[in-house]
């Protein structure tokens, strides 16, 4: 624990915080700062540089959350998406338990989610989904077949409540370094805002398959959210395994000879879209860069008033 801090670092790290969340139009409590914030400290003496940006006006603070100078209206905009939130949940949850059923599904969480209940009205619904070992191929077909013909899957004309169906990992490849850039504040953001739709408790697994470095850049985080170091994995070949082998072969050359060029001509040449047993990552339009960028120019633009 730091007994002593460098006011200039304390007050960067917040407004840095701010940025990030203000790209997505959502204001944060004062907890929620703490615990995204870059740099290990007290949440009590957190407390106190909070207090000295808004005596500068640097910051704001209405109904619990705070903001930048002229985004008071980002308040309301957390409020509706929380209810939107909340429905398409419901929407999910009435699928967990027939998807988890006719597939090798361990668990599935809503994606895409910076914050907490952070979700527009008129987007799809991005899934991720955790597999059994020798399962993802298989289960994305059988999933996406699904979806398809009970209407679920987004289209030209219609994404609002629709499931995108993009990211699937095996429950034996759950550290994610390796899918980050360089330079890539969103990617450990998305991964701390996954929602898991049923009671599976993979997200536990899935924090601390990822701790050590998601410590580095949330230090303060893991001292409020309980993550057992001790979590039973069964690390067990199934009997079936070559049985399951087989056919996850068969998927692959069946979707493969599905997917349309441009999922093709990137397959496995970055970390937008990737292809193996253990990972299917169809992010063909990745916007990480885009958002570092915009991230970039918000924190220039409010560490002026610094």
């Amino acid at each position: 624990m730091k007994t002593s801090y460098n006011n200039q670092d304390l007050e960067k790290a917040i407004v840095k915080t701010m940025a990030f969340f203000d790209l997505f139009s959502y204001p944060l409590t004062a907890l929620e700062i703490w615990q995204y914030l870059s740099e290990e400290i007290d949440f009590i003496d957190f407390q106190i540089y909070l207090k000295s940006l808004r005596l500068r006006s640097v910051i704001f603070k209405q109904e619990g959350f705070y903001f930048f100078p002229d985004r008071a209206e980002i308040i309301n905009v957390r409020k509706k998406r929380y209810n939107y939130f909340q429905k398409k949940l419901k929407l999910v949850k009435r699928w967990n338990k027939f998807f988890k059923l006719i597939s090798g599904v361990k668990a599935i969480f809503i994606a895409n989610i910076i914050g907490s209940s952070n979700l527009r009205l008129e987007g799809d619904i991005d899934l991720f989904i955790i597999c059994k070992d020798n399962r993802v191929w298989r289960s994305r077909f059988i999933l996406t077949f699904f979806a398809k013909i009970l209407g679920l899957r987004p289209s030209f004309a219609k994404e609002k409540d629709k499931f995108c169906l993009s990211f699937f990992v095996s429950e034996k490849s759950l550290n994610f370094n390796n899918l980050r850039l360089k330079s890539d504040p969103y990617f450990a953001y998305w991964l701390l805002g996954l929602k898991e739709v049923g009671d599976d408790k993979y997200f536990e697994q899935v924090l601390s398959s990822n701790i050590f470095w998601l410590k580095e850049i949330f230090p303060n985080y893991f001292k409020v959210v309980d993550i057992s170091q001790d979590l039973v994995k069964d690390n067990r070949e199934s009997k079936d395994r070559l049985v399951f082998r087989g056919l996850e072969k068969y998927f692959y050359r069946l979707q493969w000879r599905l997917f349309p060029e441009v999922i093709k001509s990137k397959a496995n040449k970055g970390t937008e879209v990737v292809l193996n047993s253990q990972i299917l990552k169809l992010h063909v339009l990745d916007r990480r860069l885009e958002f570092s960028q915009k991230y970039l120019d918000t924190i220039k633009k409010y560490e002026a008033f610094l």
